[in-house]
């Protein structure tokens, strides 16, 4: 059987969108596992991507990959690579968020080695690559051989990572809010908002999350927001 009818039978999906894609949910969020086409080793290849759309829902920006996969991420992010307490992992893997400390809340307690397992079982040869942004998560990896046993591995790497970001979302890590005004500094240090910010629950402060921290809460006069 064509591997993307399997696993779309085995997830109750009936139709595919096409012959190579195909639309479900992960952890209740609306997905698509699809077949790309990317750039490896200087030429173009058929890769498989699983997007789940996490809209209004991301704390922040996470990507993991292994150097030399998609060096322009390092370039982009320049020389930071975060370490998630597992030798075998950290050393394997590179690592970059923003804000920092939110590669050490997804992988924080029990769920770390599930994660671990989970992103580590997806790829063989340099993938897959992890990217939370804004808007959603992706999985992609660089195998381009479909078969129901990758698609189940991807799926799983995605429920493990979305379960553990939805979890995140519940902290005071919140992305900076479309209704602030372009030119909106911290109240603390006085520098414009160029990426996720702390808002006060209360009165609706924005901070840089680092200025929250070294604060100790909010800075509104009176506020006493902690």
């Amino acid at each position: 059987m064509d591997p993307w009818n399997e696993f779309g039978r085995s997830l109750g999906v009936i139709a595919p969108l096409s012959r190579t894609s195909l639309k479900f949910d992960v952890q209740g969020r609306p997905a698509v596992l699809e077949e790309v086409w990317s750039l490896i080793a200087d030429a173009e290849a058929p890769t498989h991507r699983l997007t789940v759309d996490l809209r209004g829902l991301s704390p922040g920006t996470l990507k993991i990959f292994q150097e030399g996969f998609f060096s322009p991420i390092a370039r982009l992010f320049g020389a930071q690579d975060l370490t998630i307490g597992d030798k075998a992992f950290d050393a394997l893997y590179v690592v970059k968020a923003s804000p920092a400390g939110l590669a050490a809340s997804i992988f924080g307690g029990p769920r770390r080695e599930r994660l671990i397992e989970a992103i580590r079982a997806v790829g063989r040869y340099l993938s897959p690559v992890i990217d939370l942004s804004r808007e959603s998560l992706s999985v992609r990896t660089a195998e381009s051989s479909a078969s129901r046993a990758l698609f189940e591995r991807m799926t799983a790497a995605a429920r493990e990572l979305t379960s553990a970001i939805l979890a995140v979302k519940g902290s005071v890590l919140l992305w900076e809010e479309a209704g602030l005004p372009p030119n909106a500094r911290c109240p603390v240090c006085g520098a414009r908002f160029l990426a996720a910010v702390t808002t006060c629950r209360k009165c609706r402060t924005p901070h840089h999350h680092e200025c929250w921290v070294y604060f100790g809460g909010c800075s509104t006069y009176a506020c006493g927001q902690r």
